[in-house]
């Protein structure tokens, strides 16, 4: 009990002595926070208006924040004197406010005329550069805090920076935690109308904590010798190294087998398009294969030294076939994206596992160097991703359209189905990638409009038509639409109608009455995916009476109205209804429309039923 008192202590203390430690980080901190409660104290309208101002100032608090831990540490490590730590202070005062005046005056765009919203936002381009940016700074603390760029130096640092965060994580958790349930007791027993903003203030108040708890778990960088509390953060308890060499390690092992055994399979049988799913996969496999060979550096088990001896030279066997299934997507569909993200962690993968097998000294700095100028690379003009994959994907859909002769003087030419079919697959890829993009970066006669079929059709002449995987079956989704007139209902034999409405706790709708004889509960029973029979159950006094399977009306529509895949406005009938009767009630089941969809490749159904209501008289 002591032990655990006094390490709850350390913490405390640790926390506060992080603000004399990281000034400039702990201030930016609190002012992210004192921003996020003024932002969730406005409401309505008016935070709208200042949707812009805010989050100009959290991406400034919050790189003002990683930055200042940033230089504290370089200037730290440096042993260098007072005056540069205020010096790195300032800078950092300044950084944060250069970045919210960029941010706000030059990161800013208006809404378009589709838009859902009217006011002033941040671009998607400076919200993806300020992620990289905050990535690429806290980067580099990750190699100042190194006291030695070598590998076993890099590979305490980032399990020790892992492990402060984690220690931070969990005293957050439990502190929330417990604020909530006392907030919620003060709720439930003393004030029922308290606002809900209260627990969002109190989890903006943790969050702060949590970041001066996880400052005060860092040791202190201006040693010249890592004393106690640096030594024990670096070292990894034993529960630690079985996680990582006994159950991380099988698991990337498994992923490997697995991934070699796809090699074999796309010599035989291509890549089809897997490659969006081989894209995840596969950097999913590079990022946490090179981080868990970084923990697991120091392990004396056979089984650490098996994957160390192993991952890189089967890693560069798989991103031999992953580069080739690339350049296969590249040919066929060119650069998106996806395609773009994916070249650029291929890159980074095969320079890391270079220098894995050449064993190189200072090969984990390297890589780290190598993932922050890949970063930003990403996000800069002209080569990062909002701009070359657009520019590159422009001049191939042009060529493409110049090759069907559907392309003179600047003007799409509408074509027709009688063009090859994998020239119109190609197109519709191109097209419908451009149509997503922001309207300055396409060129002047590109005018189909995103997710509109219609509109792409006007403009090529053709519907679109996408690509399949060549071993599986085209996809045939065919409908069956009916709709009820807009007329009158003949509701004079019935003596109640009762509503269905969506229940708690329940699958489907309901509806209770009361009747003569007693309280009437209906349940409309239909899965929240829509792909099982709806069934009707009514009860009497909590004793079922009706229980009935629309299975036989189903089919009956689906016989009358047969399923199509032409897109077609839905069939109106004069009635659309299900009569019912047991010894109490008779009554019918009123529908306003009725969509069924059947996949012809392995028959499901999926149903979409709206309900005008159910009509019932007591017999």
């Amino acid at each position: 009990m002591q032990e655990l008192k006094r390490s709850v202590e350390q913490v405390v203390k640790g926390a506060f002595q992080a603000m004399g430690t990281f000034p400039a980080a702990s201030i930016s901190g609190l002012l992210f926070t004192i921003t996020t409660m003024i932002r969730t104290q406005i409401e309505g309208v008016q935070a709208d208006e200042f949707h812009l101002l805010f989050n100009s100032l959290h991406w400034a608090f919050a790189f003002g924040a990683i930055f200042g831990l940033m230089a504290a540490t370089y200037v730290r490590g440096q042993q260098l004197e007072t005056t540069r730590m205020s010096l790195a202070n300032g800078v950092t005062g300044i950084v944060s406010l250069s970045s919210f005046l960029l941010l706000y005056f030059f990161g800013q765009t208006a809404p378009d005329a589709n838009s859902s919203f009217n006011y002033l936002y941040l671009s998607e381009i400076a919200n993806a550069r300020m992620a990289m940016l905050l990535g690429v700074t806290f980067l580099a603390f990750v190699l100042f805090a190194a006291r030695q760029k070598e590998n076993q130096s890099l590979s305490r640092t980032i399990f020790m920076i892992q492990k402060s965060f984690f220690i931070a994580l969990i005293y957050g958790m439990v502190l929330l935690a417990g604020t909530s349930a006392v907030a919620g007791a003060i709720q439930g027993l003393l004030y029922p109308a308290m606002s809900f903003k209260v627990y969002q203030h109190l989890g903006s108040i943790i969050g702060f904590v949590t970041f001066l708890i996880f400052l005060g778990s860092l040791p202190d960088f201006s040693q010249t010798q890592p004393d106690e509390k640096h030594q024990a953060a670096q070292e990894q308890s034993k529960f630690i190294q079985l996680l990582f060499s006994y159950i991380l390690v099988p698991v990337t092992l498994a992923l490997t087998i697995v991934l070699l055994l796809w090699t074999i399979r796309i010599i035989f049988q291509g890549v089809g398009n897997y490659f969006i799913r081989l894209s995840s996969i596969a950097t999913s496999y590079a990022v946490v294969g090179i981080w868990l060979y970084i923990m697991v550096h120091e392990a004396q088990n056979k089984v650490a030294k098996l994957y160390r001896q192993v991952f890189p030279f089967a890693t560069l066997i798989i991103l031999a076939f992953e580069g080739w299934a690339l350049i296969q997507q590249l040919m066929t569909y060119g650069m998106q994206t996806t395609e773009y993200y994916f070249m650029l962690v291929w890159l980074v993968a095969v320079v890391a596992m270079l220098l894995l097998v050449f064993k190189n000294r200072s090969a984990y700095a390297s890589v780290l160097l190598l993932v922050m100028a890949t970063m930003l690379f990403s996000v800069m003009p002209l080569v990062g991703y909002q701009s070359l994959p657009v520019r590159l994907q422009v001049q191939r859909f042009e060529k493409l359209l110049i090759q069907a002769q559907m392309f003179e003087n600047n003007e799409i030419i509408p074509g027709s189905e009688a063009i090859e079919q994998p020239i119109r697959e190609k197109m519709t890829v191109s097209a419908q990638y451009l149509a997503r993009q922001e309207q300055d970066r396409l060129p002047v006669w590109f005018s189909i409009e995103p997710y509109d079929d219609e509109s792409f059709k006007e403009v090529m002449g053709f519907a679109p038509i996408y690509p399949r995987q060549e071993d599986v079956a085209p996809l045939q989704n065919a409908i069956t639409s009916v709709s009820r007139e807009n007329q009158a209902i003949d509701i004079a034999s019935f003596d109640w109608r009762v509503p269905l409405t969506y229940q708690d706790q329940k699958e489907g709708q309901g509806g209770t009455f009361e009747g003569n004889k007693g309280t009437y509960e209906i349940e409309w029973i239909l899965s929240e995916k829509g792909n099982s029979v709806p069934k009707l159950t009514i009860k009497l006094n909590n004793q079922v009476i009706l229980e009935e399977s629309l299975k036989t009306f189903v089919e009956g529509l689906l016989a009358e109205y047969p399923p199509t895949t032409e897109q077609k406005e839905s069939t109106t009938v004069a009635t659309l209804e299900y009569p019912f009767s047991t010894d109490e009630i008779e009554g019918q089941l009123i529908f306003n429309h009725i969509e069924m969809q059947v996949d012809e490749n392995n028959q499901p159904i999926t149903y979409w039923i709206e309900i005008e209501g159910v009509y019932i008289r007591e017999k």
